[in-house]
């Protein structure tokens, strides 16, 4: 096991979530007591090649990236959160309750998605679910909005470790709503997430772009400065309604650039592609490069945007506002001739 900064413990775990051992193959050159760590390498060529053996070298990679990231998480760690002091074990009893509400809130959003209904029953599952999960996981359903809050600079960020679970519960309820799925459904479900043109640029641009929106809109309306009501029912109903908007900014619910819309969720991504072994295995992951991955790059993006041009924006905009107006060269010139009438009638006298 590697030793390394609690932020390179972090990325390579989140690699080893994309790409089985990719993140312990980075890791053995980021030792901080040795150049190359080659047994480490060796590891992750075992976890590569034993991926597809019902997933043991999958999940055997994300259990190294764990111990990697717990093993680094006393360095640099800033220590805002009661979580960034605990153990894996002891962060999952300690926040169980938020992990089972993004797990059932996930659940349900994936079930209505692969429903394929539209964007207002879509909308109103999604507010309803907002409204009941809020106040205990904060509602993110979605790995990209997670990771993003990951990354923030600000008291409302969440810890790393804690994201990582919450990006594994969305997971587990996308997949258990994508097999559900396949029983209570019509017929033809289990379809895999494919491209309809053979162009992959146009859907790659698309869950970038609409993953950057829908995240950048979840940020701005969780910072206290700029949400646009503290009233809970309709701070619930705009979360719910910027998942739409973006959505419907490419192309949503329409079979257009993808058979099952635009997704920009990772997890429900990742929840159809397991469903989906039981037709066509092959055909199943053969788009995990873009789906699960693209939205995470575009929440990247969004965070990027959100606390180094959006925040510093509106701190500018405030201290202005503070300000006073600045005089204008007509207003100095009654000030400075009203001060010389002055100074002449303090003279006379």
């Amino acid at each position: 096991m590697v030793l390394t900064t609690e932020n390179w413990g972090y990325a390579c775990f989140l690699l080893n979530i994309v790409v089985p051992g990719l993140g312990t193959f980075i890791s053995c050159f980021l030792d901080k007591e040795h150049p190359v760590r080659w047994d480490v390498a060796l590891v992750a060529l075992g976890q590569l090649l034993t991926a597809p053996l019902l997933f043991a070298g999958w999940i055997w990679s994300i259990n190294h990236g764990v111990a990697i990231f717990d093993k680094s998480k006393g360095d640099g760690s800033d220590g805002n959160h009661p979580e960034d002091s605990m153990t894996t074990c002891e962060m999952i009893k300690f926040s169980l309750a938020k992990l089972l509400y993004e797990m059932i809130g996930t659940f349900i959003l994936t079930l209505m998605f692969l429903a394929h209904a539209g964007p207002f029953p879509l909308f109103l599952t999604l507010w309803i679910t907002t409204s009941f999960c809020i106040r205990i996981s904060g509602a993110h359903f979605n790995p990209a909005v997670s990771f993003a809050f990951s990354l923030r600079k600000d008291t409302g960020g969440l810890p790393r470790k804690l994201a990582v679970a919450y990006i594994l519960a969305q997971i587990a309820g996308a997949t258990g709503a994508g097999f559900l799925s396949l029983w209570i459904l019509e017929p033809g479900q289990g379809i895999p997430m494919i491209p309809t043109l053979t162009n992959t640029f146009r859907d790659t641009m698309a869950e970038w772009m609409g993953a950057f929106c829908f995240v950048f809109f979840f940020l701005s309306q969780t910072e206290e400065k700029t949400v646009i009501s503290s009233i809970e029912t309709i701070h619930c109903f705009v979360l719910a309604a910027s998942y739409i908007a973006a959505r419907g900014i490419v192309c949503g619910n329409a079979p257009v650039l993808c058979n099952y819309g635009a997704c920009l969720n990772p997890a429900i991504a990742i929840g159809i592609f397991f469903s989906s072994w039981f037709n066509d295995f092959g055909e199943a992951w053969k788009y995990v490069w873009l789906y699960p991955v693209m939205p995470l790059i575009g929440c990247v993006g969004a965070i990027f945007f959100f606390e180094f041009i959006y925040k510093k924006t509106q701190v500018m905009l405030n201290d202005h506002d503070g300000e006073e107006p600045a005089a204008t060269n007509l207003e100095k010139a009654i000030d400075a001739e009203l001060e010389d009438k002055e100074l002449n009638t303090a003279g006379m006298e």
